[in-house]
């Protein structure tokens, strides 16, 4: 049996009273608060649990193939994503080379809208 294992069931034999007093003794004899030490560690435990919840995304289009091009083009121009003949052009020559950002910092309902649309249009796109 370990002496954590003997402490522990030695306090499980002690009344509310008895624990209330070990506590005390401990609080002065390391000079410490349990209750201090409890409020002090509420906060940090909160602030490791909340994750910034993001609220931007982004819809990135992938990869066009060559039979979809003409229907990307089409959804390209229409609303929400309303790029001119320049920003068209230059989004299909430069997913060749690698993803193109359509739509930055927009809700994540923008955004999966943008990406229904160019994957109905035969593209792959995704909302990061």
């Amino acid at each position: 049996m370990t002496k954590i294992t003997k402490i522990v069931e030695e306090l499980s034999t002690c009344t509310a009273m008895e624990l209330l007093s070990i506590k005390q003794k401990l609080e002065e004899m390391w000079g410490v608060s349990a209750q201090s030490m409890v409020a002090s560690a509420a906060p940090a435990a909160a602030a490791e649990t909340a994750v910034e919840e993001k609220t931007e995304f982004d819809a990135v289009l992938l990869e066009v193939s060559a039979d979809a091009k003409m229907k990307v083009m089409l959804c390209l121009k229409k609303d929400p994503i309303s790029l001119d003949m320049n920003g068209i052009k230059t989004v299909l020559t430069d997913v060749a080379n690698g993803p193109v950002v359509i739509k930055k910092g927009v809700p994540k309902d923008v955004a999966a809208s943008v990406v229904k649309t160019l994957t109905e249009a035969g593209a792959k796109a995704q909302v990061k």
